[in-house]
């Protein structure tokens, strides 16, 4: 069993070790715009898992999704993704983008449709993940509309 839950400040270097195994971006902290949640194994108390999402204005931009590859399932994948729009919801976002170079079809199930970056509001162009996306041409843009 596991829970998805608000990280709290003491989950923050958990989050970046679990980042860094995965070879993903480190959390840019000081901006206000990070919203992470944890997956968490609550036997141990054990995180084994993140999702984040940039807010920018009226839409947020999907990030760091990683798991514990041992207790990766759909699942567990599809709980995390719809805690998040349950969230942006919550936080009246029109839209969620993310970038990714891999499960379009996880996404694609959920309700994220293909965006060209030149359709992506200004500020989701501008955010560093877009802009390292820009440097790779296996990369996919996704979206989702409230």
């Amino acid at each position: 069993m596991i829970i998805v839950r608000r990280a709290v400040a003491t989950d923050m270097k958990t989050i970046e070790q679990l980042l860094t195994e995965a070879s993903l971006p480190a959390v840019e902290t000081g901006n206000g715009r990070q919203h992470f949640f944890v997956v968490e194994e609550p036997e141990q108390r054990l995180v084994v898992g993140t999702i984040g999402m940039e807010i920018y204005e009226k839409c947020g931009l999907l990030r760091s999704f990683v798991m514990d590859r041992q207790l990766w399932n759909a699942e567990i994948g599809i709980q995390c993704i719809e805690i998040l729009i349950q969230y942006a919801r919550q936080l009246e976002l029109a839209s969620i983008y993310l970038v990714t170079q891999a499960a379009e079809g996880f996404f694609q199930q959920l309700g994220f449709a293909p965006i060209s970056v030149d359709k992506l509001p200004i500020e989701i162009q501008e955010s560093t993940p877009v802009q390292k996306m820009e440097q790779s041409s296996s990369v996919m843009v996704y979206w989702i509309q409230h």
